[in-house]
């Protein structure tokens, strides 16, 4: 598995076509990231063990942020005690994967999770069977446009 696991906590924006990977170096640094990308992060991968905040404790803040949509969370561990398992469902971790896990697997189990959330992202954002907005989404639009018009005079 690669190092870069180790040292960075990783945001991934799911897209029609691909992936994009951000990395972290803190939790202060991935909840900025999660709040400046905030519609396209769909996914947090973070080991459980980690400096400065664990991932259970970043999930946790992730979880009381008021972000304006619902990040997939999957956590890394290497530890298999139901205890940890449970803390981390406490925290409310959608997934977990298990240490050592295959490269090629990490990145199918990523990239499937990942557009399984943007999926639930662009449903509840629009609805199934007019794909227009939902009132919540057209309330956040007309916020962002009456600002928007502020700021430029328009």
């Amino acid at each position: 598995m690669s190092k870069l696991l180790h040292t960075a906590w990783w945001l991934i924006a799911s897209r029609r076509t691909s992936l994009a990977l951000l990395a972290a170096a803190g939790p202060g640094q991935a909840m900025d990231l999660a709040r400046t990308h905030a519609g396209e992060i769909h996914l947090l991968l973070a080991d459980v063990v980690m400096p400065e905040m664990n991932g259970v404790e970043l999930c946790r803040h992730i979880r009381s942020a008021p972000l304006p949509h619902y990040i997939y969370v999957i956590l890394l561990t290497s530890r298999n005690a139901e205890h940890d398992l449970l803390e981390g469902m406490d925290a409310a971790a959608d997934d977990f994967l298990t240490k050592p896990i295959p490269d090629q697997h990490l990145v199918s189990s990523v990239a499937v999770r990942a557009e399984r959330a943007r999926m639930l992202s662009a449903l509840m954002v629009q609805d199934s069977l007019t794909g227009l907005l939902k009132h919540a989404m057209i309330k956040e639009q007309l916020v962002q446009e009456l600002s928007r018009a502020k700021r430029t005079q328009s």
